[in-house]
């Protein structure tokens, strides 16, 4: 594979494993998509996130963007969200029974 043999696919193996463990692990988690792509040109993204949990909260600097129930994939796509110049932090959380569940990441809007 042309991506593989230069490092490339990695990224696409990680994303894939956290994808394939909110479908088949039933072990409660989340992960936010795309993480590893931190410089953005855009000041509306959308967020995507792997979770095998009922619901899941999307926090961006400090703020509240929205909640959403996975879908049957066990993918959560916030649409449009909002990032402001410079430094943003994305964080996702969700309530399991027994703990809470956070994953987070900066993004930075060029």
């Amino acid at each position: 594979d042309y991506y593989a043999s230069r490092g490339l696919g990695d990224v696409y193996k990680r994303q894939a494993y956290y994808f394939y463990r909110a479908n088949w692990n039933p072990e409660p988690m989340i992960y936010i998509a795309g993480r590893r792509n931190v410089n953005r040109v855009k000041p509306l993204v959308d967020v995507q996130v792997f979770s095998n949990v009922e619901e899941v909260i999307l926090i961006v600097n400090d703020c509240q963007c929205g909640k959403m129930k996975p879908d049957s994939l066990k993918v959560c796509l916030f649409k449009d969200v909002p990032l402001r110049k410079g430094r943003n932090e994305i964080e996702v959380r969700a309530n399991d029974s027994k703990k809470q569940l956070i994953d987070r990441c900066t993004w930075i809007l060029q």
